[in-house]
């Protein structure tokens, strides 16, 4: 017989242990069984730690009788007893192997848990996904893009265990992928459009147009959807993670357009001014022109006037030597040269 305290402790909570993998929540269960010595030894500490952690942690006490139920959820399955699986969602996160006392398990607990959340914000601001939409459907099948369908039945255990994941991928996926969720009162109608018939449940299909591309077989968690969805379609051509970057490129082109009408603005307020007839503008260019110019020649440096002014001296001596050749005639020795009147009037005659 167990100790006393193990009714603290509820047993076989699954529909409890469900809902917390459906919101995606951390979990800690233990499988036990009753006639297994161990587990009658670990009762206690495991009965100390629902009651100091069971408020702010999920703790569930599945026995040996209900773990196949268990074992479908978390693609696992179960054998030996007792053992500790750390779960999120319909993952298994991790296995406790260390020591089964209380401390044992509280520190595999606050290191593969997380607690409770208090109030769950996020899924009261999600919109889940629209069920029986085939209107829409319709459209982008005739319009040839590619879809993403679950087939679901609201009677089906496996359909109301993987609720939580479509909602999951609906709401990282919507914006780039079409996904719909079309119960089984409405399947016949899909049925016609792409030619195949659906009679079990779940069933993930991928279509492109009125045509089916592929069946999801493998598993039913969110990585392998996932990678299901990544591999088989084709994203949408507008989706948001592409709005991001048209905003920042339309930017940048209006930016650019703004400043090619400033500059071809001012290049026509100039071509308006030259080709006016108002003299007044005319004589304000001429007036600015001749400005320009007085100060180019105030700023050439005084080297080049010097140049300029010796550059006339020779000019108007060349002329008057080439006016007066008999004159400036001055024979020394055995040659005969010209000089200015300057030189000539200091020159002497041997």
């Amino acid at each position: 017989m167990f100790n006393e305290r193990d009714k603290k402790a509820p047993i076989d909570e699954i529909d409890d242990l469900n809902k917390s993998m459906n919101d995606g929540e951390d979990c800690l269960i233990w499988f036990f069984a009753d006639w297994c010595g161990h587990c009658k030894n670990v009762m206690n500490d495991w009965e100390e730690l629902y009651e100091t952690h069971g408020k702010n942690y999920n703790l569930f006490k599945i026995s040996d009788q209900r773990k196949d139920e268990v074992n479908n959820n978390i693609g696992r399955e179960v054998n030996g007893f007792p053992q500790f699986l750390a779960t999120s969602g319909n993952s298994v996160k991790s296995q406790h192997n260390g020591d089964r006392t209380f401390h044992g398990l509280e520190q595999f607990l606050k290191t593969n848990v997380k607690p409770i959340r208090s109030g769950s914000q996020q899924n009261m601001l999600r919109k889940p996904c629209p069920v029986d939409n085939v209107n829409k459907l319709n459209q982008v099948m005739n319009k040839g893009k590619d879809s993403l369908i679950w087939f679901f039945a609201p009677w089906c255990g496996h359909c109301k265990n993987m609720e939580k994941t479509w909602e999951d991928l609906y709401e990282q996926n919507k914006e780039k992928y079409n996904m719909f969720k079309i119960s089984d009162s409405k399947k016949d109608s899909v049925n016609n459009n792409i030619g195949t018939q659906v009679q079990s449940f779940p069933q993930l299909i991928a279509s492109r147009g009125n045509n089916v591309i592929a069946k999801h077989e493998g598993e039913r968690t969110p990585p392998a959807i996932q990678d299901f969805i990544n591999t088989k379609l084709k994203p949408n051509t507008k989706h948001k993670s592409n709005t991001n970057v048209n905003k920042s490129l339309k930017n940048i082109l209006n930016t650019i357009v703004k400043i090619k009408k400033a500059k071809k603005a001012k290049t026509m307020h100039k071509l308006s001014i030259r080709r006016s007839p108002n003299t007044a503008a005319r004589r304000s260019l001429s007036t600015a022109r001749k400005t320009r110019v007085k100060q180019a020649r105030r700023r050439r440096p005084s080297t080049v006037i010097k140049t300029h002014v010796k550059q006339a001296r020779r000019r108007r001596q060349s002329t008057a030597s080439r006016s007066s050749k008999g004159r400036n005639m001055v024979c020394n020795g055995d040659r005969c040269v010209y000089v200015s009147s300057r030189k000539r009037k200091g020159f002497k005659k041997k």
